[in-house]
């Protein structure tokens, strides 16, 4: 688990009080000005958007030719492992870089976006034929160490990405979540949750060895009012979907017929506890993030919210992108856990698939009306 100590949350307070004073105090709602993000000449106190944790309301503000968006938020500082969290939650703050990203890739693709993790033909072929050659009975020392036979016989798994250039931050912050997922999966990492464990500690003996759990977006609601000026966002925008999968002869995957009910759960018990997992995994939370900028992009582009003096689509256009600070790694090994009781996971299969303009299509209009503040500098209520 990811979760910040005492010390971990003193130092982050300690860095914290350098932040202008109006940023120090957590905020329910915060209104960020995107021209004031976007503008090209942005100060450093713009990398955190204020602070904001989240995003529930975008504006569109006609009178000040800008769009506004607005969440939860609080002060904020660098953690050891580099990246921005909250003091009074330790939850990863959303990024301007990731921002600019998001931005760009519905300015100029609007395709789904995500990464996969597969189990090659030739691995899966090699797994059948060790499995032709070691399916007597035995015991269990023999058992444990075929484990870990099937588990070199699949060798190493692909790691895809699509929508975005493999090496782009946004294809980290993809992969790095599904990563994170599978290693709480197969116990290798902790949650952090009490209500999520393994997948393993919950796997029936003898139970299937292909599981696929692949992240999608959740929203309950995407909202606007009669004008369509305000759009509200609400929900946990993630969920973990699941599918047992088998292979033939050839190393061919294909759907079961059935999801086994622990795979089910698996996923169940992620999906109902996400915005937990998200406190203690910023990997997990970053997702969210991202999730919530490629929704809001598709809005503004979908919705015409951009003025005739500013269009935030446009502007990050005439920014640099953000450069890779790392890369994903193209290939990951597959694992063998056992346990006492029997049972085995082998590999990391699964994903990331958002299709942001799917969600920004599913607006439902009749709410109210969110004024927009005047923009002098970080609005919070």
């Amino acid at each position: 688990s990811t979760t910040l100590s005492k010390a971990d949350v003193a130092a982050l307070k300690k860095s914290a009080a350098a932040l202008p004073e109006d940023l120090r105090s957590p905020a329910e709602r915060r209104f960020v000005s995107l021209r004031g993000v976007l503008a090209p000449d942005a100060d450093r106190m713009t990398y955190a958007l204020g602070g904001l944790t989240r995003i529930n309301v975008v504006v569109a503000d006609a009178d000040a030719e800008d769009v506004l968006i607005a969440g939860p938020a609080e002060p904020w500082a660098e953690s050891e492992d580099g990246r921005l969290r909250g003091v009074e939650t330790g939850r990863a703050v959303i990024s301007r870089d990731d921002l600019i990203l998001a931005f760009r890739h519905v300015a100029e693709r609007g395709t789904p976006y995500g990464c996969s993790i597969d189990t090659t033909p030739e691995g899966l072929t090699r797994l059948n034929q060790f499995l032709a050659r070691n399916s007597r009975p035995a015991s269990a020392t023999i058992v444990k160490s075929r484990y870990s036979g099937m588990a070199k016989a699949v060798g190493m798994q692909a790691v895809s990405v699509f929508g975005v250039d493999p090496d782009s931050p946004l294809a980290v912050a993809a992969v790095d979540a599904d990563l994170v997922m599978k290693e709480i999966a197969l116990g290798k990492r902790r949650s952090g949750v009490r209500q999520v464990t393994s997948h393993l500690s919950i796997l029936k003996p003898n139970g299937n060895n292909l599981q696929r759990w692949w992240f999608a977006p959740k929203y309950e609601a995407v909202e606007t009012d009669d004008a369509r000026t305000t759009f509200t966002l609400s929900g946990p925008r993630l969920k973990l979907l699941a599918q047992d999968e088998i292979a033939d002869g050839s190393g061919v995957r294909h759907d079961a017929a059935v999801t086994r009910e622990t795979t089910e759960r698996f996923a169940k018990q992620f999906s109902g506890h996400m915005d937990a997992v998200a406190l203690t995994q910023p990997a997990i939370a970053r997702l969210q993030n991202v999730t919530d900028l490629l929704v809001v992009a598709a809005l503004i582009k979908q919705e015409g919210l951009a003025s005739a003096g500013f269009d935030p689509l446009a502007a990050v256009l005439n920014l640099d992108p953000p450069p890779p600070v790392d890369v994903p790694p193209k290939s990951v090994p597959a694992a063998a856990v056992t346990r006492r009781s029997g049972g085995l996971m082998l590999g990391l299969i699964g994903g990331v698939s958002v299709n942001p303009a799917a969600v920004a299509g599913s607006v439902r209009g009749g709410g109210p009306t969110v004024a927009a503040p005047p923009m002098t500098g970080w609005h919070g209520e």
